[in-house]
């Protein structure tokens, strides 16, 4: 999950580059091209990458990896369909928050993400915390309460962003899928929708893809391959902890956001939004602290 959250920074950064570049050049109706580029662009890698690991030996017998095979099998294409669907969103409202001057609540999203997740992981999943770990909640909760506070107003555009990822989180952690397998079958399903945004987009001629910057063409091509990489990570990591642990672990993406704010756009941290900032980081210490303590105790039982 910290792979994950290194490499979402990555496509954090790419996609920010890439969004206010197009937006100096390129009409509203471009706002979120960089997400219509990616189902385009990791559609194919997924699909020619995912038949390496068709089959597998299991105690039952062999089992098909393939896209093919995973749209087929009962209730999978049905969850998937609803994880396209909610990963679609997650995406399009970023890209428009960011492009209409809705920033501090799109950051606000990635707060409010992990600690929905932790809510599903509790009262969906029914995984049990500790007394260390309910403390290690409350400040990671009393942070992103104090950054909606500071907010002024419902953050409803925040709620959506997070919302979203957070149950596709749930789906890709409960449905019977491998993590490549499954984003392919899922960048299959966004694909049409996708070219058809970008066809019109070249139609009505705001596209900026092929009709931009060298730079901003590669960042938009290079998108799909940096937002494939975290997804792909996500997705594995989410059935091997529980999700509950995803949630708390999530607050780092968003850390590692403000640093690349900080140092690559030049942006500056408010004192009120840095004291939310040190409420979660105690949160997410105090959570690491523990596994790690529970981790190290348990060692002797298990050798």
């Amino acid at each position: 999950m910290i792979a994950f959250a290194c490499s979402n920074t990555a496509r954090y950064c790419a996609s920010e580059r890439a969004s206010s570049s197009i937006a100096r050049c390129r009409s509203v109706t471009s706002d979120i091209t960089p997400n219509a580029c990616r189902p385009v662009t990791v559609a194919p890698s997924t699909v020619s990458v995912s038949p390496s690991a068709r089959s597998t030996t299991t105690p039952s017998g062999p089992v098909d990896h393939s896209p093919g095979a995973s749209g087929k099998r009962r209730g999978v294409l049905v969850r998937l369909v609803g994880s396209a669907f909610f990963i679609a969103v997650n995406w399009v409202g970023f890209a428009w928050a960011v492009n209409h001057g809705h920033v501090l609540e799109v950051s606000l999203a990635y707060f409010i993400g992990p600690l929905l997740n932790i809510l599903l992981g509790i009262f969906v999943l029914r995984e049990r915390l500790n007394g260390t770990q309910w403390l290690a909640v409350a400040f990671a909760a009393a942070g992103v309460l104090y950054l909606t506070f500071i907010a002024g107003h419902p953050p409803w555009i925040a709620l959506m962003v997070g919302s979203s990822f957070a149950f596709y989180g749930l789906i890709r952690k409960t449905v019977n899928i491998d993590a490549l397998p499954g984003l392919a079958v899922e960048t299959i399903l966004l694909t049409p929708f996708a070219a058809a945004y970008l066809v019109w987009c070249e139609l009505q001629g705001t596209a900026a893809l092929g009709h931009d910057t060298a730079l901003v063409n590669l960042l938009l091509l290079a998108g799909g391959v940096v937002t494939s990489v975290p997804l792909v990570l996500f997705s594995f990591g989410a059935r091997q902890v529980p999700y509950s642990t995803i949630g708390v672990l999530q607050f780092i993406a968003p850390s590692l956001q403000l640093v690349c704010g900080l140092v690559v756009f030049g942006e500056t941290l408010a004192a009120a939004r840095a004291t939310g900032f040190v409420l979660i980081w105690i949160g997410l210490l105090i959570y690491i602290v523990n596994a790690l303590w529970r981790a190290r105790a348990s060692a002797p039982a298990t050798t």
